[in-house]
C-alpha cells in the first residue's frame, strides 16, 4: 500500500461513490489497529501469505476488535471476508512460494487460524472456473 494508491482509489471508485468511504489507511497489517467496534465489514484479499501464522492471527484478533458487534447472534455483527489462494481442501500441508515469499495455506491451516483469532466460520465458497495450474482462491465469511 502506497500514499499513490490510496489517493487513485478515488478515480477507480469513482467520485459518487467515493463519498462513502470514511476512512483510508496507509499502514501495514502488522501495525494496523482499527478502532473498536466501528466496521461492519473488513476485507482482506490476497495479503495473509504474506504474514507469519502469528502475525495473522495476531492481525484478526485486531480486526475482530475493530467490528461492530453484537457477537453470539449473525445479525448485527460485523463480518471478515478473507479471499486469498489455498493448497486446497485434499492437501494438509501448507507450501511456501519464493518467488514471492509468500505462505499457501492449507484450507484447514486457515481454519485453524480463525478459531485460534476467535473468530467464526460464517461460510467459505471456491472460485469457480479457475485455471487448474493455479492454486485454488477460497473467499472466507468470519464473525465473532
Amino acid at each position: 500500500m502506497t500514499p499513490d494508491f490510496i489517493s487513485n482509489s478515488r478515480l477507480y471508485i469513482g467520485e459518487q461513490d467515493y463519498r462513502r468511504v470514511i476512512r483510508t489507511f496507509c499502514t501495514n497489517l502488522r501495525d494496523f489497529s482499527p478502532e473498536e467496534n466501528c466496521y461492519d465489514i473488513v476485507w482482506v484479499q490476497w495479503v495473509s501469505g504474506h504474514l507469519l501464522r502469528r502475525d495473522f492471527v495476531r492481525f484478526l484478533r485486531r480486526i475482530k476488535r475493530g467490528l461492530r458487534v453484537e457477537c453470539g447472534t449473525v445479525s448485527g455483527s460485523g463480518v471478515v471476508i478473507v479471499k486469498d489462494n489455498t493448497a486446497g481442501l485434499d492437501y494438509t500441508d501448507d507450501c511456501f512460494l519464493e518467488e514471492d515469499n509468500s505462505a499457501i495455506r492449507s484450507f484447514n491451516t486457515f481454519c485453524d487460524i480463525f478459531q485460534e483469532a476467535g473468530l467464526t466460520l460464517l461460510n467459505y465458497e471456491f472460485e469457480k472456473a479457475f485455471p487448474k495450474e493455479l492454486f485454488d482462491v477460497v473467499t472466507f465469511a468470519l464473525t465473532c
